[in-house]
């Protein structure tokens, strides 16, 4: 991976401005020129001067200069009388940046490398994009000044950072733990799963749920062991899967093989766990077949969840998947899938017994607001189909009630595309500053149905209470 250099240019003179009489500077600003008129005698410097008269000439002037009009004039906004002073008004802009450093750092900390993109939805998430992203650039340049971390260039044309050890004991001297993370980066070629895994997590926490990454999970489920090749168990939950399949992941005969899988990430949330996959690549059928396998699931309990987690048992059923891609036809493959199992199950008659199950497709709907006000406020709209396609498929089962057997909806499926121009994002007349795949819409991190409340827009984490130890 190739490192990139901080730039620091030298000021060239601005030879330009030679030609004006600009004077001299005078603390950094270009003193302004007083001209006298011809006829109007220059005072001489020796001619002796009253005391008295000197100090009345003084008061006047100090008094006429603090009583004009030009002084206390108001000033003039456009919409607003004065202008909102935001976080500054609770707390010094020095200390709030060093805020956003130690934030920063500790997003290193967990995750190793981390994009522009990921520290503005760790730190800003409650910004417009274009906002955050610029304040998230803004707090990564400073730390890149001081030494704290360092810039690299993936082979996907991707910028991430990594921490050094200058930035580890900076981290270290507000009470908080890390590891530089420069050498794993520089041997990294195309990191492009793990950042948009990462992506998704800090999604979830934004959006205020508990949410833990594919190595998090293996050391919950594996705990007081140090060492991934000495970790014994290595997934969360069993499958049948058929060896032998065509190119959607349709079993067309063969043995059937037992896999132990372990989910990219997870959200807890209050009715059940949410499951998410993200192929950030072309993956093949046997991957597809997989996905169909886990779908079977929903509506299970995950036992190891429970027991790492310390989990009710309400909230360790396997509740939905969300799946993300960045892939075209993978997505296509994917669709058509699904589509397959909606057919194959619609006639199916749920009893408790192995064909308890049927898929639907639920209808693709635009006139959701994703947050209060989206009516009113046109940059708070939903995004269109074909900006940003998703698709939703309920899963459904009968199960014992009072009165008899019922069909209940006991889980989701979401297949959408990952929002891969966010990271390269210049900005849109008709979007503004909210482009397609924000948190300003029913999106990030994944886009809920109509029968699920709506995701509550991230609320500011700062500013902190940090104290240097």
């Amino acid at each position: 991976m190739k490192h990139l250099p901080l730039k620091t240019p030298n000021p060239g003179k601005k030879e330009y401005l030679e030609r004006y009489p600009l004077g001299k500077n005078v603390g950094g600003r270009t003193a302004a020129s007083k001209n006298v008129a011809a006829d109007k005698p220059k005072k001489s410097s020796n001619a002796p001067l009253d005391e008295s008269q000197s100090a009345e000439s003084d008061a006047a002037h100090i008094s006429a200069s603090w009583t004009s009009e030009a002084l206390f004039k108001p000033r003039k906004n456009k919409g607003s009388s004065s202008i909102p002073r935001g976080l500054t008004q609770h707390v010094l802009p020095r200390d709030l940046h060093n805020q956003y450093a130690v934030e920063v750092l500790r997003c290193l900390a967990r995750f190793r490398i981390v994009r522009a993109l990921d520290v503005a939805v760790y730190c800003f998430a409650d910004r417009p994009y274009k906002s955050a992203r610029q304040s998230a650039r803004l707090a990564l340049n400073g730390l890149l000044k001081k030494g704290c971390i360092l810039r690299y260039k993936t082979e996907g044309k991707q910028t991430i950072h990594a921490m050094t050890e200058r930035g580890k004991r900076l981290l270290e001297s507000y009470g908080f733990t890390g590891t530089a993370s420069i050498r794993r980066a520089a041997n990294m070629v195309n990191p492009k799963h793990m950042m948009w895994l990462n992506f998704i997590t800090l999604a979830c926490e934004a959006r205020g749920l508990q949410a833990f990454t594919e190595s998090e999970i293996m050391r919950s489920i594996n705990q007081g062991v140090a060492q991934v090749k000495d970790m014994k168990i290595r997934g969360v939950l069993t499958v049948v899967v058929e060896s032998s399949a065509d190119g959607n992941g349709m079993a067309i005969g063969g043995a059937r093989t037992t896999v132990s899988l372990l989910p990219d990430a997870i959200a807890l949330e209050d009715d059940g766990v949410t499951w998410f996959e993200i192929d950030s690549s072309r993956r093949g059928p046997a991957r597809i077949a997989r996905l169909v396998a886990l779908l079977k699931k929903i509506g299970k309990p995950l036992h190891t969840l429970e027991t790492a987690y310390s989990l009710p048992l309400e909230q360790s059923t396997l509740k939905r998947i969300s799946i993300h891609t960045t892939d075209t036809g993978y997505f296509v493959r994917l669709k058509n899938r699904l589509m397959r199992e909606v057919r194959l199950t619609e006639r199916n008659i749920l009893t408790e017994s192995d064909n308890n199950l049927r898929v639907e497709l639920l209808p693709v709907t635009t006139n959701r607001t994703a947050v209060p006000g989206a009516d009113t406020n046109p940059d708070l709209r939903m995004v269109e189909p074909d900006e940003l396609e998703s698709y939703t498929f309920t899963i459904w089962r009968a199960h014992d009630t009072a009165h008899g057997q019922e069909d209940a909806c006991v889980g989701h499926v979401i297949l959408q595309r990952l929002p891969t121009g966010l990271p390269n994002y210049k900005g849109d007349d008709k979007l503004k500053s909210n482009p397609a795949g924000w948190f300003e819409q029913n999106y990030l991190p994944y886009r809920r149905p109509d029968s699920m409340p709506s995701w509550p827009m991230p609320q500011s984490q700062f500013p902190l209470n940090l104290k240097k130890i």
